[in-house]
Order: structure tokens, then sequence, then C-alpha cells
């Protein structure tokens, strides 16, 4: 965390695998209520963005305007919206609205996927503005739910990309919300630099796919987290699942191996 790791009584942070560490950059706020395993580092030297080397987003020249989907199957193109029932097909998306939705029953799902969330429209999509624009978003509440997995073969198999689920534009300000208690499952990295992760509510996991015991498989490269009320979030990170990125070399000189 580069900045404050904030609680209250009730919050629980707990963190688990091969060299488990909650590092809090020396500029943050230590925090003297909540529950914590392992006990926090509050010196740590702030963290360089591990996923830095990738390209500003994926090539998507290739990739054609297309309707809204709410239901039935979409195919890898440029969209303003998905939501609904709506079933991704393997492939490359861009997304420039919203990717989720509330009611209940509906579900997003697809396997084999990498969504780039974007400014602009779905007829003209363009890069966010450099000092912070809101763009493309995830947005899934009440009783809805997301079943994703990464993109590992073409088009992106090979590429530095390969295990990318859901990439923000950079300059892409808008946040990833889950504030409901639906049926929640991504799988390969989620990496939005300057979104907020807000968590209002308690998912459920999803037997078969990322686990009984996770709501995301992943590496998770975000601005900032937020959870409120009965947040509760579930992560699990497996390196073949994912984008791969060197270990940040600030913890390399805190944590031994993995470097």
């Amino acid at each position: 965390v580069n900045g404050s790791l904030s609680c209250n009584p009730q919050s629980q942070v707990t963190v688990t695998g091969t060299d488990a560490a909650i590092e809090v950059s020396a500029g943050g706020t230590v925090c003297t209520k909540g529950t914590y395993s392992p006990a926090p580092d509050w010196s740590a030297p702030p963290l360089v963005d591990p996923l830095a080397s990738l390209p500003a987003g994926p090539d998507s020249s290739g990739l054609t305007a297309r309707a809204d989907c709410n239901s039935g199957t979409a195919s890898p193109g440029v969209y303003r919206n998905i939501g609904g029932t709506c079933a991704l097909g393997p492939g490359l998306y861009v997304v420039t609205g919203t990717l989720g939705g509330g009611g209940t029953g509906s579900a997003v799902t697809g396997r084999g996927v990498t969504v780039f969330f974007t400014c602009g429209t779905a007829a003209r999509p363009v890069a966010c503005a450099s000092g912070g624009q809101a763009g493309g978003a995830v947005t899934v509440t009440g009783q809805a739910g997301m079943v994703l997995s990464a993109c590992t073969t073409a088009p992106c198999g090979g590429s530095a990309w390969a295990g990318m689920v859901l990439w923000y534009d950079r300059n892409d300000t808008s946040a990833l919300t889950f504030t409901g208690n639906g049926a929640l499952s991504v799988i390969g990295t989620v990496y939005a630099q300057r979104g907020d992760l807000v968590v209002k509510g308690t998912p459920a996991t999803v037997a078969g796919e990322c686990g009984t015991t996770a709501n995301f498989c992943s590496q998770m490269v975000v601005g900032s987290v937020g959870f409120s009320g009965q947040g509760n979030l579930a992560v699990s990170y497996t390196a073949g699942q994912n984008v791969w990125s060197t270990r940040p070399p600030e913890l390399c000189s805190l944590r031994a191996g993995n470097c």
C-alpha cells in the first residue's frame, strides 16, 4: 500500500502464502484498529508499478464497433456497454462504458477474455486524458454475477499481457465496483493503476472456477481499495494464471526469494 491503510475495529486483513506480508509505505497512516495477519510493516519504501513495462493498451486496431450486449453471446470488438446475461466469446474486448450489471439472475461470463477499459465511444475509442479521466468501468451490484477468465491464447498468447483479464487505461480514474452478493469469479490479472476498488457486500464464490474460497485468482494492481458495510473479498494468487511480472525490487530487499 503506497498510501494509507485505514480501518475500523471490525476490520480484518489476512494475507497468506509464501513470504506473506502487509507492507505500507512510510507516508501512510498507522492504523491502530482492526486485526492484521501478519503484522503490517508501516515503514516500507514506496512500491513501483510491477506492470509499468506493459504497453498503454492492447492493439485493438483490428476490432470493430458493436452494439451493446445484454443477452446472448458477444464476439470480440469495441462496446459501449456489456451486461445482463451476456456471454463473451474468447478474445479481446474494448469497453468505453460499463461491464457488469445489477439485476437478479444476470451474469456476464467469459473464458479466455481480456477486457480493456478506455475513454471515448464504441465508434471511436480514445485514450483517457493524461491528467485523469473517467472512462470504461466494472460495476457489479445487487445479485448480479461475473465469471471471467483471462485470455492466454491467440490473440494474446505469447504477448506481454497474456493472463490479463480486466485492464484499465492507465489514466482511467473510474472505480471497480463490487457492491452486491452475486456469484463472482475472476481468474487473471486485474490492472487499474488509477482506479479505486470498491467493495460493499459479500460476493459468492463459484465452484469449479476460481475456487470455493476465493473470488479473484488474481494479481491486483489498483489505485486504492475501500471496504464498507459488510464488504468482503477473497483473493488467491497463482503466478501461472496471471501476467508475468518481476517482484518489485523494494520488496526483494525486505523479503528473501521470488525476485
